[in-house]
């Protein structure tokens, strides 16, 4: 069973390496035969980082906890996807029978990840394989991610990219997050975080921070839907930024309304997260979950959108489970 996640991750790794690669020369404006150079320098960097991610590059679950818990979440979005269920808004396979929600609407871009590997990969890898292959990709996407970053930041410093990618992918606060807590949203968030930081010091350096907004905001975006606590500390030094900008060049075209455009777009982007907890009606706090609370988050869905809610005899289950205990 090792064969298939390691060849779909050397596929796809590859795939990846390519596409920042051309992403690079086409930043770089380089020329003729820039392509190969900054294949060779993208590829260090991705070799490094599939040696720190190869715990994964196999069939197995790694570790327990919340390693498991998120392997689940995976397996009964991968289950209702398979059976043309989407969006995916609860839990109603064998894998998330309570109706779970978390990370499905708290922090979807985990499970929405995994079913587009499962699409890529023709649906021929297990639930467990697609668990360690976000996995691998998301480092080997952090590697990748910083390495870039380096080289449009610093065109002139080639090997340092992958130098300072494989620090990234292997610092302790991501690599040991991971590896060591099982922090899968953490990883899942990592590959967009250098492009994020490029953004701020795009905007820092230059007068129209165009460019740098298009980079941070929708990464950063991203990374909300990946770690929302995340996004929310990150969400702070590009406001910093914002208003160091306004204070400094506080009289320049377009200083101000730039930035309220993109916050307005990073508004109704995010807006699907805190709506999507909220639109449950739950009503209840840690002292009282129960069936009145189960009940409200079915009610909410089927409502909103009842294609996707499978249909369950809740008494007859209960029934069942009381007749195995007699």
């Amino acid at each position: 069973m090792q064969d298939p996640v390691r060849i779909a991750a050397a596929l796809l790794v590859i795939l990846q390496t390519a596409l920042v690669a051309a992403i690079a020369v086409r930043g770089l404006n380089a020329k003729r035969g820039g392509i190969a150079a900054e294949l060779a320098v993208m590829a260090v960097a991705a070799i490094g980082a599939l040696w720190i991610a190869k715990p994964y590059l196999h069939d197995g679950q790694i570790w327990a906890g919340d390693s498991y818990h998120y392997g689940l979440q995976v397996a009964d979005f991968v289950t209702q996807l398979r059976a043309g269920i989407f969006p995916v808004l609860i839990g109603q396979s064998d894998y998330a029978f309570n109706g779970n929600v978390h990370t499905v609407r708290t922090a979807p871009y985990f499970t929405l990840f995994a079913g587009l590997l499962d699409l890529l990969t023709l649906r021929q890898l297990s639930f467990v394989a697609l668990q360690n292959l976000a996995a691998v990709l998301s480092i080997t996407g952090a590697a990748l991610g910083a390495g870039l970053c380096t080289r449009l930041l610093a065109p002139r410093q080639r090997w340092l990219a992958p130098a300072l990618g494989f620090l990234y992918a292997s610092a302790p606060a991501l690599a040991a997050a991971l590896l060591g807590s099982d922090m899968f949203a953490t990883a899942m968030a990592a590959p967009w975080i250098p492009f994020y930081f490029t953004g701020l010091a795009i905007s820092l350096r230059r007068l129209d921070d165009t460019a740098g907004l298009l980079l941070s905001l929708p990464t950063l975006g991203l990374i909300w839907y990946a770690h929302p606590a995340i996004g929310v500390w990150l969400t702070l030094p590009l406001v910093g930024v914002q208003v160091w900008r306004f204070a400094l060049l506080a009289g320049a075209p377009g200083n101000l309304t730039r930035p309220f455009v993109g916050a307005a777009w990073l508004t109704v982007f995010l807006a699907y997260l805190p709506y999507s907890v909220e639109s449950l009606e739950l009503g209840y706090h840690n002292a009282h979950v129960g069936d009145d609370a189960l009940s409200s988050l079915l009610r909410n869905v089927q409502a909103s959108l009842p294609g996707v809610v499978l249909q369950v005899n809740v008494d007859g289950v209960r029934a069942t489970s009381n007749e195995a205990t007699d």
